[in-house]
């Protein structure tokens, strides 16, 4: 989506900027939390938590999106064994059914089919 690719290790310096200067509070979790405890292993991704309140989550997303962090359509294209209606359930769950968010999903479904 016209972002560069970057590493793991790349976009884990640029996280922990942009959710600290957007007053959010985070963790940084797997993969890459276990190496800095002393056991390195390789992954390709950042796994992230943001503990905030409903009504912030857009705040989280706007901000990981200006770092081009939130990409649905590369992960839906890219993970065919990933269970696409788990994630509705839950995007309807916190959202619900007629959040622009539900049919953005089904869209992104929808073009790379059901998995």
């Amino acid at each position: 989506m016209g972002v560069a690719e970057r590493s793991a290790a790349e976009a884990a310096q640029r996280i922990p900027d942009a959710l600290d200067a957007a007053d959010l509070p985070y963790a940084i979790g797997g993969a890459l939390a276990l190496a800095i405890a002393g056991v390195p292993r390789g992954t390709a991704d950042v796994d992230v938590n943001v503990f905030v309140t409903e009504d912030r989550v857009p705040h989280v997303i706007a901000t990981l999106a200006s770092l081009g962090m939130v990409d649905l359509e590369r992960l839906v294209a890219v993970r065919p064994e990933l269970d696409r209606a788990y994630v509705r359930g839950w995007i309807v769950e916190m959202m619900g059914e007629d959040d622009d968010r539900v049919r953005r999903w089904d869209e992104i479904v929808a073009r790379f089919g059901p998995g």
